[in-house]
């Protein structure tokens, strides 16, 4: 929002609640984009939708449309704990949906990408299983603990919250070193046709350019509407 500032006012303190207010919403951002992503993950492994399924990704639409009210929390008081707290609250409310669609999809192979529901071995299957709300819960992982600090110590708890945007790249590069140290490694013969899909490869182009028209249209609006 807009505030009314005149030259005499911009002070040191001026730019620091300025400064404050970027930086929260960099954070903020940047955070429901890997919730994006995960959510897009996610949906690369479920192939069709029933009801339950469709109920479960509303309440996680719904409670990501909570978030910007715990934005507005933490930029106005970043020190009080109650905006971080509940900001993590919804990342973790977010991350344990997104989990429950993952056990409910895997519970009934029907839902389940073609490649993962023809798969025979069951070991691998569970693999995947936890593969996947690892991919999910890392975040909503870090977030708890972040919740739990903005009780008596909130710095860290931003901290642990901006350590979940770059959670992704630290996968990829953990990856990268094992694969240097150990070396590549060839997987079973009977395992090839079921990781030909693939959780790493690039998201799908359709999601990305859906998720940017949204993105462009708010701005767009908001532009209209100053």
């Amino acid at each position: 929002t807009h505030t009314e500032i005149s030259p005499e006012q911009f002070d040191k303190s001026i730019q620091k609640l300025l400064a404050t207010r970027i930086a929260v919403y960099l954070m903020t951002f940047l955070i429901v984009t890997v919730a994006w992503a995960a959510h897009t993950r996610l949906f690369q492994v479920v192939g069709k939708i029933d009801d339950t399924l469709a109920l479960l990704n509303l309440a996680c639409m719904m409670t990501i449309t909570f978030l910007p009210f715990t934005f507005s929390l933490m930029v106005t008081f970043p020190e009080v704990p109650l905006g971080i707290f509940l900001f993590c609250m919804c990342v973790i409310t977010i991350g344990a949906v997104q989990a429950l669609i993952v056990v409910y999809a895997f519970h009934f192979p029907h839902l389940l990408n073609p490649q993962i529901e023809s798969s025979t071995h069951r070991a691998l299957y569970r693999q995947h299983i936890l593969h996947i709300l690892g991919i999910v819960l890392r975040g909503p992982a870090l977030c708890f603990v972040a919740a739990g600090f903005s009780l008596f110590f909130y710095p860290l708890s931003y901290l642990l919250m901006a350590t979940v945007i770059f959670l992704p790249y630290v996968s990829k590069v953990s990856s990268w070193c094992k694969g240097r140290l150990v070396g590549p490694q060839e997987p079973p013969a009977h395992s090839m046709e079921f990781f030909t899909f693939d959780l790493h490869e690039p998201l799908s182009k359709e999601r990305v350019e859906a998720f940017s028209d949204g993105v462009y249209a708010i701005v767009a609006t908001l532009l209209i509407l100053d």
